[in-house]
């Protein structure tokens, strides 16, 4: 779970895997000396090992990952089809919350489509959060609106000991 939504060696940087969690998915035929050398491969270049079972891995990176790449993307979508002049009136938000639809869209291809399963439960999921946020701005419902945004500050919150 390392990287940017930049690509080429011109970006590359030493220490990219530094503190960045890293799976691995050992399955019960995988040899315990095997682990082992994975488990220190990746502990060696400065990752740290989160260990989960292949399904459980796939959940969590489409909830954490590809979920968030689909949303920025959208979310620029969104954004830049208007002919109102929205680059000059966006601030820090907008650019740090579509920072990673940056990213190759080949490779990102790719990765949704190996996980294509739960990346759509996810985002069947996410879409009934929105709803629920557009149900209360709709209804004038505004104390559930503001209920909705404190649980969104909350859970960010539990992220802030990981922010640089």
């Amino acid at each position: 779970m390392a990287g940017s939504e930049k690509s080429g060696l011109e970006h590359a940087t030493g220490d990219l895997f530094q503190n960045s969690p890293c799976f691995i998915t050992p399955l019960e035929e995988t040899p315990d000396n095997a682990f082992q050398i994975v488990r220190e491969l990746w502990e060696g270049v400065g990752m740290t090992i989160l260990e989960a079972a292949p399904d459980v891995h796939d959940k969590l990176v489409a909830r954490v990952s590809h979920l968030p790449h689909f949303i920025a993307s959208a979310l620029s979508v969104t954004v830049g089809s208007t002919d109102l002049p929205w680059k000059e009136a966006c601030g820090q938000g907008l650019r740090d919350t579509t920072r990673v639809a940056a990213g190759h869209p080949a490779m990102w291809r790719d990765i949704c489509l190996q996980n294509r399963e739960a990346l759509l439960d996810v985002l069947k999921e996410f879409q009934g959060s929105l709803h629920a946020f557009s149900e209360a701005l709709e209804n004038k419902d505004f104390d559930r609106l503001e209920t909705l945004l404190e649980e969104g500050r909350k859970y960010r919150s539990e992220l802030s000991r990981y922010d640089d």
